[in-house]
């Protein structure tokens, strides 16, 4: 009902004091997009907020000027109108003017206004010309509307001049609105949907009409028509200790009253969470040109009363309002939690406050029973206690910590302890310490696991331990890779990192490790965690490696400028499900493959919104980027490193085959990540397939890579890191192996395997006169393909294969090897 009643205000208003000198001009107004599409932060979509304003825009300049008419693409979020839709429509019409209104995405942090009008190839405007000077006045008026940085106002060839698109054989302009109209045109980007109270912002229906009037006073001032008096009030209420912007303030003037936006109101439809969302925005128009004073209230907070000599000329007049909560401080969590009975002795005590304390009077009303003897710190705004006993506690002993009433915060408002809303009693709890450690670190899991068999050529061996372990207590002699057959400790690095409050050890393999050969990590006796328990007894994890190594061609070892290859996170249209403020990407020189050479890699953080109904990160290669020059088939492997956070979410490749006019945009299949440490993701292209996004499920042509994707897991953590190295494809290459023959042979021959017939492995010798290209394939007795031990060039020799039949029935199959055009098959046989 609010925003109805000044709706019809605004209308009376402007019908009183028309606007003269646009008779005989029209405009083509086109809110950018369709139904709820480009999806901002909060949920609300720009394709809704550009509607608003540009459907506010229309009604200003009907009721307020004398403009012949105001035409629309569209007026309601129900209807699909496409690019060539929108400006055929303003052709046909004959329109004067084509004005189109977007906003911008990017990372959260970011927000800016920026204006975009028709240019050529060579920096000349467009014809008809007037968007250039349209925009020039609407970057001004629309960022000062925004109270935004501007980035100004450019042509778009300039603009986007990196895509390489305006030429002399592609004039521009570049952007299609401007490019396929017979009019003047501009395109302003107001603000970003992906920043999170921008988005808030864009959801209240007057802050929309404001920035109407700006692009309103824009139009006037093309034309050198003199403004009406606006009597425009305008302004942010926010929270005076935390920041946050006040939901359902009411504020008072000239006998109106604007209440803020709520839950109730407006938010319940993008969130189930009452206090997620706050915009604190007020907005006034249709006021006389006088002083006024302005009457704040809101529920928990004191009121206030301000005074506004006058109102602006000829622009909103902004009064932004801060608000003293009037309710007493209260305890807002601990560490330890009431009740607790496992607290570790030597760990700190944080109690958090709703609000900035008095740390002196905090420090005076702190106690324990028994006594301690501690150092307190404060942090987050004087919000967070930390007591930092100077000595362990007693074990399996119970501890009260009281905070007396005398506390308060700077306001001089005493504690409410008990929190029923009345200051002036005192907080308190009580926890028990556990068991003081005793135990030695436990080996909990291990990468390759023991008993692995067909483990790569070069693998980054991880050993994650169930605490933290003292670093001076182990080394690259005391945790060890040895070839069983002669003790041999290879060439080795060890590295050490805390991940989830736990150790875990990378051990790299500097040397490839020899084929078909069993191995074991040997860890001695003395590895301490971090209170000096040691494990007493050697440990063994034992693994075989198969007969294959890789030979890669990086596509992005993330080492130079990587950031400048890859796209925010939020630049991605293809986005579901996140939480834009806990998702980004970066770079980082820890961790990296130490055992590859790299000295950087990539990080990306997620954050997941768990109430969605589908999730995707799509972090996206620009495509003009370099990496982008790296062009493959589908016959090879396509493989990066992810350090995993074990958290259970999923990670795959996208790949473009929009090259050489074949097209499509295919992914792999998703990979778990279920593992600590760095693992290399392996997809072999011919062999799995592709997933299901939006390509056809066929990896045509000649291929590039497109983008990395993340997607959530239900039940599993929603927030977290991951990081990546060394993005490439590969072809397989054999291992050598001790008995090898080096005599050359001088057939082709697929030799028998052995054993045969055999549960589960098999080895499948053959021999190559000359360097080729081999596929080793395994089919069924109907022809159907059961696998693919190896795929990838080789020189001559005789060389190894081995294949795991784990997951095949009993029963005769075929094996296939074909090398440079010409195959050769044999029998075997699987006997469970």
């Amino acid at each position: 009902m609010k925003n109805i009643i000044l709706i019809l205000l605004m209308t009376v208003v402007g019908l009183n004091a028309q606007v003269t000198g646009l008779s005989g001009w029209n405009l083509f107004v086109d809110p950018g997009h369709s139904q709820h599409e480009n999806m901002g932060v909060s949920g609300y979509s720009e394709a809704e907020e550009a509607l608003g304003t540009a459907l506010n825009l229309r009604q200003i300049l009907l009721s307020q000027t004398d403009i012949d008419t105001v035409w629309s693409s569209r007026y309601n979020n129900n209807v699909l109108v496409s690019l060539y839709e929108r400006t055929q429509d303003a052709n046909n019409r004959g329109a004067a003017w084509y004005h189109s209104v977007h906003s911008n995405a990017g990372a959260p942090e970011h927000n800016n206004v920026l204006l975009l009008w028709g240019e050529l190839y060579d920096g000349t405007p467009d014809p008809p010309v007037g968007g250039e000077t349209m925009a020039n006045i609407m970057i001004n008026r629309l960022s000062s509307a925004m109270r935004l940085p501007s980035i100004g106002s450019h042509g778009d060839c300039s603009f986007y001049s990196y895509s390489g698109a305006c030429t002399s054989s592609w004039p521009g302009p570049y952007l299609y609105v401007n490019r396929n109209t017979n009019m003047p045109s501009e395109l302003s980007e107001q603000g970003y949907h992906t920043n999170p109270l921008q988005n808030q912002l864009d959801m209240n229906p007057q802050y929309k009409r404001m920035l109407a009037y700006s692009m309103f006073w824009t139009i006037l001032d093309k034309f050198g028509i003199e403004h009406p008096f606006p009597g425009i009030l305008a302004g942010i209420i926010t929270d005076s200790e935390t920041g946050i912007r006040v939901n359902g303030a009411s504020v008072t003037i000239n006998g109106q009253t604007y209440i803020t936006d709520t839950y109730a109101s407006l938010f319940n439809q993008y969130t189930s969470d009452p206090e997620a969302m706050h915009n604190g925005f007020y907005f006034f128009e249709g006021l006389p040109d006088s002083s006024f004073e302005v009457v704040v209230n809101a529920t928990g907070y004191y009121p206030d009363t301000l005074a506004v000599d006058h109102l602006s000329a000829d622009f909103i007049t902004f009064l932004d309002l801060v608000l003293i909560p009037n309710t007493p401080p209260v305890v807002v969590a601990s560490e330890p939690v009431a009740g607790d009975t496992s607290f570790t002795a030597w760990d700190r005590l944080h109690i958090n406050f709703s609000r900035a304390m008095d740390t002196e009077s905090l420090e005076t009303a702190f106690s324990m029973t028994p006594p301690v003897d501690g150092v307190f710190h404060f942090t987050q705004g004087d919000k967070r206690l930390i007591f930092d006993p100077i000595d362990t506690l007693a074990a399996l002993t119970y501890y009260t910590v009281t905070i007396a009433a005398s506390a308060t915060d700077l306001g001089g408002h005493p504690l409410d302890g008990n929190a029923d809303g009345i200051g002036g009693d005192p907080w308190s709890m009580t926890f028990r310490t556990a068991l003081l450690d005793t135990f030695p670190p436990l080996l909990v899991q291990t990468y390759p696991a023991s008993g692995a068999v067909n483990v790569p050529g070069q693998p980054v061996i991880n050993l994650i331990w169930d605490e933290v372990l003292l670093p001076s207590s182990f080394s690259a002699a005391t945790i060890k890779l040895e070839r069983i057959a002669d003790l041999q400790v290879q060439n080795t690095y060890l590295e050490h990192r805390l991940v989830n409050e736990s150790s875990i050890i990378s051990l790299y393999c500097l040397d490839e490790l020899q084929g078909a050969e069993n191995y074991q990590i040997h860890i001695l006796p003395g590895v301490k965690d971090i209170l000096g328990n040691q494990i007493e007894q050697d440990i063994y994890v034992n693994f075989t490696t198969g007969t294959t190594g890789y030979s890669p061609s990086l596509i992005d070892g993330f080492e130079s400028s990587p950031l400048s290859n890859w796209w925010e996170i939020q630049s991605s249209g293809s986005n579901l499900g996140i939480l834009t403020d806990l998702t980004q990407r970066g770079s980082s020189a820890d961790p990296t493959v130490i055992s590859e050479g790299s000295n950087s890699s990539l990080w990306i953080n997620y954050g997941w919104n768990t109430t969605a109904n589908a999730w995707l990160i799509r972090e996206y290669l620009d495509s003009n980027a370099p990496p982008r020059n790296v062009h493959f088939t589908a016959d090879h492997l396509m493989q990066v490193w992810v350090f995993g956070d074990g958290a259970g979410n999923k990670f795959r490749f996208c790949v473009d085959d929009n090259i050489g006019n074949v097209s499509g945009t295919e992914v792999s299949p998703w990979y778990t990540i279920d593992w600590i440490g760095w693992q290399l993701v392996t997809w072999d292209m011919a062999a799995e397939g592709t997933g299901i996004w939006i390509g056809d499920g066929n990896l045509d042509g000649t291929l590039e890579f497109d983008s990395i994707q993340l997607s959530y897991t239900p039940g599993q953590p929603a927030i977290g890191r991951i990081y990546l190295d060394n993005l490439r494809i590969a072809d397989q290459t054999l291992l050598s192996v001790d008995n090898q023959i080096s005599q050359q042979p001088r057939h082709l021959a697929l030799l028998p395997n052995y054993p045969n017939p055999f549960n589960p492995w098999t080895s499948i010798p053959f021999t190559l006169p000359e360097q080729a290209k081999v596929q080793i394939t395994i089919y069924n007795l109907k022809g159907e393909q059961i696998a693919r031990p190896f795929s990838g060039s080789l020189p001559a020799g005789r060389h190894l294969t081995r294949w795991n039949a784990a997951r095949i029935p009993s029963g005769i199959y075929l094996v296939r090897m074909v090398a440079n055009a010409r195959s050769v098959t044999r029998k075997l046989t699987v006997l469970k």
